[in-house]
C-alpha cells in the first residue's frame, strides 16, 4: 500500500485540517494516508454529512479514521454505535477507510473495529503507544488482539505513536527490534510530534525559530543507519501539539503565523486580536508581508497555503482568522513534508 516515501501525518477531524487536506495538489495526496482522529466535537454532525466532508476533502484515498478520543466514558458520543454509522455512510460513497485501534481500547470498541474492518474490506491497523512498544509481552498482545479482529499481520498496518519527542525520541533501531514480525506488517510508521501545546510561552509581537525535533529525528537515523531492517514511514502532528486539549468558551488568541521551513517552524506570533485599542485582525496582513519578504518563505506557487499568504499582503483583502491561517498552515506543512521524504530517496 505505502511505505517509506510516504507520510503519515496525524490530523484532528475540524474545518481547518479538512479544508487544507481538500487544498492540496494530487502529487501530494500520492504520497498522504492521512491519520484522522475525529474529536468529540465532531461526531456532533450527523455521520452522513462526516463522510460526504471526507469525500470532498479526501476522495477516494486511503485514510485511517481514529476514534479513540471517544473511547471514553466522559464522552457521551455512543462511539461504537457512531463509528459502525461512519463506516456504513463511508462504504455508500466507496471510501477508503481503514479503522484504528489499539492494545487496550474497550470491549465495545474493539468489537465495533472488528466490523467496521470487515465491513469496508480495508484491513485494520493498531497504533501501539510508547509504553506499548516497551511491553516484554508485546507479542502476545499483538496476537490475541489480532485474534480478536480476525485479522493477520499481513493485512494490518502498525503505527508506533510516540506522541511528544521531549519524552524520549523513537529510536528506530529499538523499534524494529522490537516489533515482533517486523516484516510480515502490512505497513510500519512511527509517529511523534514537537509543536508546543500552544504559543503563550513566546513573546509577542515577534519571529520565533522553534526546531522540528520530530523530524530531525527521524530524518537523522534514516541518514546515518543505512542497515535499519525496516525504515519505518514518517508521521508527525504537523503544526499541532500530540496531546488534545479542546477550546472552552471565547478566546481571545494571537494573530500568529505557523510556517514550516526545512529544519524549523517559523511562528510570527502577534497579540489578543480582541485587545482594546490594539491592531485585531490586520496584524495578519503585516507578518504576511514579513513572511514573504523572507528567504525561508517558498513562493506563491508552492501550495495553497503560501499562495493564501501571498494574497494577504494586500490590505484591502479580509485578513482572514485564525481557523483560515491554520488551514494554511496545515497545507503548506502537508505539502513540504510530502515533497521532504520525496526528495530524501529520489536518489
Amino acid at each position: 500500500m505505502f511505505d517509506h516515501r510516504h507520510y503519515v501525518p496525524v490530523l484532528r477531524w475540524k474545518q481547518a485540517e479538512w479544508l487544507a487536506l481538500r487544498d492540496l495538489a494530487n502529487a501530494e495526496r500520492a504520497r498522504i494516508p492521512p491519520l484522522l482522529e475525529f474529536v468529540p466535537q465532531s461526531f456532533g454532525s450527523p455521520c452522513e454529512k462526516m463522510a460526504d466532508q471526507i469525500l470532498r476533502s479526501w476522495g477516494h484515498g486511503p485514510f485511517f479514521a481514529e476514534y479513540g478520543l471517544l473511547d471514553d466514558p466522559r464522552v457521551p458520543t455512543h462511539a461504537s454505535t457512531r463509528i459502525r454509522r461512519l463506516a456504513e455512510e463511508a462504504l455508500r460513497r466507496n471510501l477508503c477507510l481503514i479503522p484504528v485501534t489499539g492494545l487496550d481500547r474497550t470491549p465495545e470498541y474493539q468489537s465495533a473495529v472488528r466490523t467496521v474492518a470487515d465491513m469496508c474490506g480495508r484491513g485494520v491497523c493498531i497504533r501501539l503507544q510508547r509504553e506499548d512498544t516497551q511491553r516484554s509481552q508485546l507479542r502476545s498482545a499483538l496476537t490475541r488482539l489480532l485474534d480478536g479482529l480476525g485479522h493477520s499481520e499481513q493485512d494490518t498496518h502498525l503505527v508506533a505513536d510516540y506522541r511528544l519527542v521531549e519524552a524520549g525520541a523513537p529510536d528506530l533501531r529499538n523499534i524494529c527490534s522490537g516489533i515482533p514480525g517486523l516484516h510480515t506488517w502490512q505497513t510500519l510508521s512511527v509517529t511523534c510530534g514537537a509543536f508546543p501545546p500552544d504559543l503563550s510561552r513566546l513573546q509577542k509581537n515577534r519571529r520565533h525559530i522553534l526546531p522540528r525535533a520530530d523530524w530531525l529525528n527521524w530524518r537523522n537515523q534514516v541518514l546515518t543507519m543505512p542497515s535499519l531492517p525496516r525504515i519505518p514511514t514518517f508521521g508527525d502532528y504537523t503544526i499541532q501539539n500530540p496531546r488534545y486539549a479542546p477550546r472552552e468558551g471565547p478566546c481571545n488568541y494571537s494573530a500568529s503565523i505557523r510556517y514550516t521551513t526545512d529544519e524549523h517552524w517559523i511562528v510570527m506570533r502577534g497579540e489578543g486580536v480582541f485587545n482594546v485599542d490594539g491592531p485585531g485582525f490586520d496584524q495578519y496582513h503585516g507578518n504576511a508581508v514579513l513572511l514573504c519578504a523572507s528567504e525561508e518563505y517558498s513562493g506563491p506557487d508552492f501550495s495553497a497555503g503560501d499562495r493564501y499568504i501571498a494574497e494577504k499582503q494586500n490590505p484591502q483583502t479580509s485578513p482572514g482568522n485564525a481557523a483560515s491561517w491554520l488551514r494554511a498552515g496545515f497545507n503548506h506543512h502537508l505539502t513540504f513534508v510530502a515533497r521532504q521524504i520525496s526528495n530524501l530517496f529520489a536518489s
